[in-house]
């Protein structure tokens, strides 16, 4: 849903999931064992990264070798991983974020005074969930908005009177201090996406809104926190919002300038729309004009209304204008697989960069939250990690930002791998949708060939569980992948 929608309206966003299951119930197999066989090729050399966001340390990655299992005679299914075959760079995962005394965090509204208490050892243990446990990287702040200028603060954008702008709490405090705390667990990318534009703006009002953006980007820099990138407003064609493609490009071209001119270093992000389709015709003003193309760092888009193969309506544009794609908001009910199954093929079937779920944590009456918080009144009661936090951290504890990803071709759909490169060592992520066990011959091509790898799973009764480490017998080896289960194989 929305971040900024009322709770009223959560349930009007179950429609995308239940196109979502029935697409999944489709491509599910039947009850037959299958086994794969995965070739992996190590011989080119390592991609450029950021040098700074280190590969985090996983106790799950030590444990008892596994003993080799019986070699079947043949396959039914192959996947072919070939490092050769580069595709985008992985930017990280991570979720939009509200604050944890944001009334609209359990249900109700009002002031500081209505939301949750819950202290601030309570709150860091659920960001350590996030940002350390599955190493997500990246924050959307779900900065209120409107509300920081109730009221134009002159005739004049050119001239900013900050006395009438608001920064407590909400509207931009309260996110400073939660990702400066984040940062110290992991985080490395965060960006703002304003909800709307203030009651008194309209499509009209490029100017004073350049002058807002402006004002709040250099709060958030005074304060030492100056955001990577700035996305230009959260869903233009929600009709909360409701502005064009062309008052995006005019915005951009008006802010591009500004930013460079007072030395920020923030990139910007269009369209950030509902979905694909609206983001297309979102962000086309804007990348077909030549001096408002040039300060476009990425396209995002969400997957409200539509399934995950709408998806395809962004790769032909984010390649035409060589940016990379982030998928900015989303979430699933409930299920690991499906949400597994979508991050899969946003990633590996549409060149998808960056995948951030809907919330990382939320009151209970939300279901698009990867960490449930428990309430009673404005009382905190404890939380719980839902199917798909396990589900994310199958890709985002492994797959680290500057990952590139490598080709990996399997010859039945119902067994989906991905491949990535980093530093010269290849992750695998392997999803079985069937409802049968799968033996997987895993063979390792090329003259990096490692000597053992790691095997981290999640299924109906295992939660990003260690498994061990596993030998390699020559260049191979034989695991069986459970019926419905993500298993993610480090080197």
């Amino acid at each position: 849903m929305s971040r900024s929608d009322p709770p009223t309206e959560t349930a009007s966003r179950a429609g995308p999931h239940r196109r979502v299951d029935a697409e999944l119930r489709k491509r599910r197999g039947g009850g037959v064992a299958i086994a794969i066989s995965v070739v992996v090729s190590l011989g080119c050399a390592s991609p450029d990264r950021d040098p700074t966001v280190p590969v985090a340390p996983d106790s799950t990655l030590t444990g008892p070798v596994l003993p080799p299992l019986p070699q079947p005679s043949s396959f039914d299914v192959a996947i072919a991983v070939d490092s050769r075959a580069l595709n985008q760079t992985m930017e990280g995962f991570g979720t939009t974020v509200r604050l944890f005394n944001d009334p609209h965090l359990i249900g109700a509204s009002g002031g500081m005074g209505n939301g949750l208490d819950i202290g601030a050892a309570s709150q860091d243990e659920i960001l350590r969930r996030l940002y350390e446990d599955i190493g997500l990287t990246r924050i959307r702040a779900a900065v209120q908005s409107p509300g920081v200028e109730p009221v134009n603060d002159n005739d004049d954008p050119a001239v900013t009177d900050v006395s009438r702008f608001r920064f407590e709490w909400v509207f931009s405090d309260g996110h400073i201090d939660l990702l400066k705390r984040a940062r110290a667990m992991g985080v490395s990318t965060w960006w703002l996406s304003p909800g709307a534009l203030e009651t008194w703006m309209g499509e009209a009002s490029v100017e004073e809104y350049v002058e807002w953006t402006m004002t709040v980007l250099r709060y958030w820099r005074a304060k030492g926190v100056e955001p990577p990138f700035h996305s230009i407003v959260n869903e233009p064609n929600h009709p909360r919002v409701n502005v064009s493609g062309e008052f995006i490009r005019d915005v951009v071209k008006l802010l591009g300038p500004r930013l460079r001119a007072e030395g920020f270093a923030t990139k910007l992000v269009i369209p950030d729309d509902v979905h694909p389709y609206h983001a297309v015709v979102s962000a086309r003003p804007t990348l077909e004009d030549p001096e408002a193309r040039q300060y476009i760092a990425a396209l995002a888009f969400h997957l409200y209304d539509h399934p995950v193969d709408a998806a395809a309506q962004m790769r032909p544009l984010a390649e035409q204008f060589g940016l990379p794609l982030w998928m900015s908001e989303f979430a699933v009910a409930g299920d690991f697989l499906e949400w597994a199954i979508i991050m899969h093929r946003l990633i590996a079937e549409h060149n998808v960069s960056a995948v951030d779920y809907m919330w990382g944590f939320f009151g209970f009456y939300d279901k698009n939250q990867l960490l449930r918080v428990d309430h009673s009144g404005t009382q905190y009661q404890g939380y719980a990690p839902l199917p798909p936090f396990f589900a994310m951290g199958q890709y985002s504890k492994y797959v680290r930002p500057g990952a590139r990803r490598i080709g990996a071709v399997s010859s039945d759909r119902s067994v989906m791998a991905s491949a990535f490169l980093r530093d010269g060592r290849v992750t695998i992520v392997v999803i079985n949708e069937r409802d049968s066990v799968t033996r997987a011959r895993v063979t390792i091509a090329g003259v990096a060939a490692p000597r053992s790898v790691s095997l981290v799973r999640t299924s109906a009764t295992e939660n990003m569980l260690g498994i061990g480490r596993i030998d390699l017998s020559g260049d191979a080896y034989t695991v069986e992948l459970p019926a419905r289960s993500i298993s993610t194989f480090v080197q």
